[in-house]
């Protein structure tokens, strides 16, 4: 959609800021159910002695956000037909993240890589969004903002309050990780024009 919009002279600042707002209503709550139940995803699905990748669960669900989230911001070299900004930029924290792998040779640490994937990730997204190809803007950044500050307010609305709730129950964790998504999206829903304004 956006490309035909592109390629008929349309603004696009619309469909972008758009799909960036539903990117973030639909897939934050997924997201954060990786932060939120580690524990119970990983106790649910793998054996007791792998117990410790659930602190890493958090990282690699963030890192995926990112870097899908990454696609949608560097559209904009695509469609300027300059992604050879992109490549020199990604080049550049590339060689940053692997300059800080170098330090785990001295002291070899599986949270410390983790630490710097998503670092890496997070400055190479900062940095994407801070480059203007031909001054041009493609995003609606308040519109963006308030969407997701709206999204993580009802998430942890959500989540606290199923906390309170089941606290004195011995619910298993898969019942708190369904109700955590149908509420969230049930609110998200039910405010969809706030969200989305």
């Amino acid at each position: 959609v956006v490309f035909k919009e592109w390629e008929h002279k349309n603004n696009i600042k619309r469909y972008l800021t758009n799909s960036i707002q539903l990117y973030f209503c639909l897939l934050m709550p997924i997201i954060l159910v990786f932060c939120f139940y580690a524990k119970d995803i990983v106790s649910i699905f793998l054996p007791e002695e792998y117990a410790f990748s659930a602190i890493l669960m958090p990282y690699f669900a963030f890192k995926l956000f990112l870097h899908e989230l990454l696609k949608l911001i560097t559209i904009k070299y695509h469609l300027h037909q300059t992604t050879y900004v992109e490549t020199a930029v990604s080049f550049v924290i590339v060689c940053m993240s692997v300059l800080f792998f170098l330090q785990l040779f001295n002291n070899p640490s599986l949270i410390y890589a983790v630490l710097i994937v998503l670092i890496t990730e997070i400055v190479l997204l900062a940095a994407n969004i801070c480059i203007n190809v031909k001054e041009t803007k493609f995003l609606a950044y308040s519109r963006i903002f308030k969407t997701i500050a709206l999204v993580l307010l009802i998430n942890f609305m959500a989540y606290f309050g199923i906390e309170l709730i089941f606290n004195n129950y011995q619910f298993m964790g898969i019942f708190k990780i369904l109700v955590f998504v149908i509420l969230n999206y049930a609110m998200s829903w039910r405010f969809r024009k706030q969200i989305l304004n």
